[in-house]
């Protein structure tokens, strides 16, 4: 059966973080393909700035050039806020394999709120990549999956990995202050940023 990794998020944009996390995690599992999907209206965030659905979308597949790699508008295609519970039900219902839910640790740490998260429990298995080495946020980690494993027995699996610390907030900032963001976007993503004058 294919292993089928999900990788979700507002990609604003998308960074070296989120292709780190993305190939490390599917080297590490074998994974046979793995969805990217922007979100439409996330549930957990806002999408502030001025960027397009669609821009979003482009910036994913400049950054996600693999070819394991699948960029999907499949949430964007839907009205309403993007709950992964519809996300997930719709890929089961059109593809066969064992799914695997890739979030940071922020995520995890709010797992208990998302729309029908016990359900999503028991879908698919989630990967946690930890973003940060602070030792407190780690322990706080560790109790967070150790609750959710209790209500699902092995739902949970935290990946350690280097962090790479920048967030698409401080890059949406670095634009605007007319800082250098090279070092932590790809290149072809970089000169989709500057050439349409986003984030400024």
């Amino acid at each position: 059966m294919k292993k089928i990794g999900i990788f979700g998020g507002s990609f604003n944009p998308p960074h070296n973080g989120h292709i780190n996390i993305a190939r490390k995690i599917t080297d590490f599992f074998s994974f046979d393909k793995v969805f990217i999907i922007p979100s439409s209206i996330p549930p957990h965030k806002e999408i502030t700035s001025k960027v397009t659905q669609q821009q979003r979308l482009e910036m994913c597949k400049l950054a996600f050039d693999d070819n394991i790699f699948f960029v999907s508008d499949i949430e964007m295609q839907r009205e309403g806020k993007s709950y992964t519970y519809d996300t997930l039900s719709e890929l089961k219902n059109t593809f066969d394999g064992e799914f695997y839910l890739i979030i940071g640790s922020d995520m995890l740490l709010c797992f208990d709120e998302w729309y029908r998260y016990k359900d999503i429990l028991n879908m698919v298995s989630i990967i946690v990549s930890a973003r940060k080495t602070d030792e407190k946020e780690t322990n706080l980690i560790k109790e967070k999956a150790y609750e959710l494993n209790s209500l699902t027995p092995g739902a949970v699996t935290i990946f350690d990995i280097v962090p790479f610390e920048i967030s698409s907030t401080q890059i949406r900032e670095m634009v605007k202050g007319n800082k250098d963001i090279s070092g932590f976007v790809p290149k072809s993503v970089c000169e989709y940023i500057y050439e349409r004058g986003l984030y400024k």
